[in-house]
This record gives C-alpha cells, structure tokens and sequence, in this order.
C-alpha cells in the first residue's frame, strides 16, 4: 500500500482509487567558492553567523538581493542571529541597500561571469533586467560598457571566434593583473591587511580601468589620499579603496596628485 502522505490520490471514472508519485519541486543550483572557508573575515564569523551568511546567499535572487525576513531566517537556522551587525563582518561582501534589501556585492561575479564575457542569453539578458530593477546596474561599469555593443565574435567564422575569445581571455588576465599591482600598491602605502582576492574591491578597481585610467593613475589618486588623510585622526577612515575609488572621486584625486607633482 502506498504511503497517503507521500503521493497524491484521485479516483478515476469507475471510482478505482490510484497514487500519483510526487512530482519535485524545480530546485535552484548554485555555485560554492569552496575557498571562503580560509577567508579571514568569514573564519572570525561565530557558527550561526556562518550558518546565516549561507541562508542568504541561498535565498537571494538571481544578482544577489535579498529581501530580509529575519524571522523565518532565525527560524530556519535554530537560532537568533544579530543581523543588524552582521553586514559589518562579511568583508563588504554584503551591502544593505537604502530600500532595506541586502545585496551580495560578489554574487553576481561568481555565479555569473559569462554576464561579463559579452553573452546575450535570455538568461544573462534576464539578470541585466533585474540589476536594472534593483537600480544596482551602476555598480558594475564594465557590464554598463559592454550594455549594447556587439560581441567580439560575432559575424565571425568559427576559427576566427576562437581566436577572439582567446585574446578576449587574454586582455581579462591583463587586466587582473593589473588590479593585482594596484592593490599590493595600496596594501605596501597604507600597511592595510586587505585580501586581492576580494572582488567587492577588485570591482571598483576594474571600473576605473574600464573607464581609461591607468594603473599609474590609480597609484597616483591612492597617493593624494593618503598623503593628505593620514596625518588627520578624523581622515584616516577614508583611506579605503571604495572611497578612492569612487566614480565620483576619483577623477579629482587623480587631478590633485599631478597638480602636486608639477
């Protein structure tokens, strides 16, 4: 006899009773970073904490927004968690959004890169609707560059596409490695522990790039900052790569450190 709780029932026309199997539930995959474990910021995390910032990374949508709802989410975890503090040790890999949502900074990065490599899938589409949406489309200025453009290989024979993305490929690594040079320089200026590998940094770095600065440039605007905030006690706060690194900022601290070297 079937288990009733299990399966669905229903009669058929000469009243013969039959069980359905239980049809599942379409599941959503993601992507782990198996490397998050020997991250100092996620180590120093208590047990429910860690338990909490996988709750989250689980329940958000397709970019990376989560809309809280603590109660089920202490609920689900077994255990009371300060959320209002929590943002504040993810390494700025969570930001809370003015509308009261979290947003996973390095979400988006890592479970969709193709998103940045030109594709123009329904699904990549989808998530560039959503970061609209959200009004996050800003954060990322090499995917705003890329927005409308057509891709490397298209019109292209075959051969000629592989040859494309190889030397798309190539430029990438490039460009991180010139990223890496900005944020050795930075950690060698300010004595800062910061980890290269946090994207949430690497991204406001590769803005700026995206945009035609150098990497002279960026060593020259983390210059100005420093040299003018580290001896104010009330200053120092600013010496962060997000401020430095500020679409808003930058171009001016850039500005002040050739004027200075004149």
């Amino acid at each position: 006899m079937p288990n009733n709780s299990a399966v669905g029932k229903r009669l058929t026309l000469d009243n013969a009773m039959v069980y359905d199997e239980p049809q599942e539930e379409m599941q959503m995959k993601r992507f782990t970073d198996t490397s998050l474990w020997e991250r100092e910021w996620f180590m120093t995390l208590s047990p429910c904490e860690k338990l909490a910032w996988f709750y989250v990374k689980d329940h958000c949508d397709n970019v990376g927004v989560w809309v809280p709802n603590f109660i089920l989410a202490d609920f689900c975890i077994g255990a009371k968690i300060e959320w209002g503090s929590l943002p504040s040790k993810t390494n700025g890999n969570i930001v809370v959004l003015e509308n009261g949502k979290w947003f996973l900074v390095d979400y988006i990065k890592f479970q969709h890169p193709d998103l940045f490599g030109g594709s123009q899938s329904n699904a990549c589409l989808s998530y560039i609707k959503l970061l609209k949406d959200h009004n996050l489309i800003d954060r990322f200025p090499e995917l705003i560059q890329a927005l409308g453009k057509p891709r490397p290989s298209q019109g292209l024979a075959p051969k000629e596409r592989v040859q494309v993305r190889v030397k798309v490929k190539e430029e990438d690594k490039e460009q991180e490695k010139e990223i890496d040079e900005v944020l050795n320089y930075f950690k060698e200026k300010t004595g800062s522990g910061l980890s290269l590998k946090t994207e949430a940094l690497r991204s406001k770095v590769r803005g700026r790039l995206a945009e035609g600065y150098t990497v002279d440039d960026c060593k020259r605007a983390i210059a100005f900052v420093y040299g003018s905030k580290i001896d104010n006690p009330d200053q120092r706060q600013y010496i962060r790569i997000d401020t430095i690194f500020a679409p808003t900022k930058f171009a001016g601290y850039v500005d002040a450190q050739r004027r200075e070297t004149r």
